[in-house]
């Protein structure tokens, strides 16, 4: 049975679709929704580095934000959260969905990384390989 469910996204078309799948599911089995969103960690020292990083981190809030208000107006009475994540996708993904005790995660199959034309994107597929719960891949 599914009692909580784990949402990475990244403002991409599959990742909104994989959202919205996964609020109809978490509304038929009454589990509670974490929407994630990653930013890329700039480990890098110079000034601009950590300004790039500070504007990286800040178009992250705007997007998890974003979704995340759609998601609470389109289904109020689910148990929603967010959570904001700095680090590599996959890593951050597989970390939260431990730490949450997340059941499921479900996930676009593509996000809007520069790699878009593969299969299965790099992200959702160290997601699939790795990890210790169920992935449901939304197309």
């Amino acid at each position: 049975m599914v009692t909580s469910i784990l949402v990475p996204v990244d403002g991409s078309d599959h990742a909104l679709k994989a959202l919205n799948y996964a609020l109809e599911m978490a509304e038929k089995y009454d589990a509670k929704v974490e929407i994630m969103t990653v930013v890329n960690e700039v480990k890098m020292a110079p000034d601009w580095a950590r300004e790039y990083s500070e504007k990286l981190r800040e178009q992250g809030e705007e997007i998890l934000t974003s979704i995340f208000s759609k998601a609470v107006k389109q289904k109020p009475d689910l148990d929603i959260s967010k959570c904001l994540a700095e680090g590599y996708a996959s890593e951050e993904i597989l970390k939260c969905a431990e730490r949450g005790h997340h059941d499921l995660i479900v996930m676009g199959s593509r996000g809007m990384g520069l790699m878009r034309g593969l299969v299965l994107g790099s992200v959702s597929s160290r997601v699939v390989n790795q990890a210790k719960i169920p992935v449901l891949i939304v197309k």
